[in-house]
């Protein structure tokens, strides 16, 4: 999970302004109290003198959204090249820090959606949001795409006898909906497909937590009451 950074944003005369999300950050005011301004062309206060309880739901949710799509989404999409500017089975450079950013996102979105931290429970607070991206897929390998990929990934920068390379670039735009697949040979990565998923179901999932109630208060169980409020102590 995130942990609260403690480096200065922008600094203007005596005061701080602290780093929320790409574009969003917040100073804290003698009262302990707190503004929180977007930063794109000029500075806007979305938040002035406000206690961290009182926050907004949809400023909670605005951070959220500037924090995922801007640090991580935004980026994903500029790093790898279009379906249609590959047209043979030679990788892109870029394919490891892509396929890390994608195995970042089922357990951390989980996580919200089950309102419950993955400590100690990683592997299946993961395999339980990949399956939101890929439905009815088998319960093996995506156990084996958690130890062989997301495991050899985060702990060894590489991945486990390169037993996922294979990339099949014409295939995968017969079958969009398949992220990971098996065959005789070997385990294959749909890596477009992976990035296409995961932009459909954050921008769902955006749109769920704005309109249900129920949903809205899972996430910001966890997101607000847990990961925000350490930014704010």
């Amino acid at each position: 999970m995130r942990k609260a950074p403690n480096y200065t944003f922008r600094k203007k005369k005596n005061t701080e302004f602290f780093w929320l999300s790409l574009n969003i950050s917040f100073q804290k005011n003698n009262d302990n109290t707190y503004s929180i301004f977007e930063w794109n062309d000029k500075r806007k206060i979305i938040e002035k003198d406000i206690e961290f309880k009182n926050i907004a739901d949809n400023t909670v949710i605005k951070i959220f959204i500037d924090e995922i799509k801007g640090w991580f989404l935004d980026p994903l999409v500029k790093l790898y090249p279009k379906r249609e500017d590959i047209t043979d089975w030679n990788p892109h450079p870029n394919e490891m820090i892509v396929l890390s950013i994608c195995m970042m996102y089922p357990e951390t979105i989980q996580q919200y959606i089950d309102w419950k931290k993955s400590n100690n429970a990683s592997k299946d607070i993961f395999c339980k949001g990949f399956k939101i991206l890929q439905n009815n897929v088998d319960e093996k390998l995506v156990e084996d795409f958690y130890k062989w990929v997301r495991c050899w990934l985060f702990h060894m920068a590489s991945l486990n006898n390169n037993r996922y390379i294979r990339y099949d670039y014409s295939r995968q735009k017969q079958i969009p909906w398949i992220i990971i697949a098996k065959d005789w040979a070997s385990k294959i990565i749909y890596l477009h497909n992976f990035i296409d998923a995961i932009i459909k179901h954050f921008n769902l999932y955006i749109e769920q937590i704005q309109q249900k109630k129920s949903m809205r208060e899972s996430f910001l169980k966890i997101y607000k009451k847990e990961d925000l409020k350490k930014y704010f102590n």
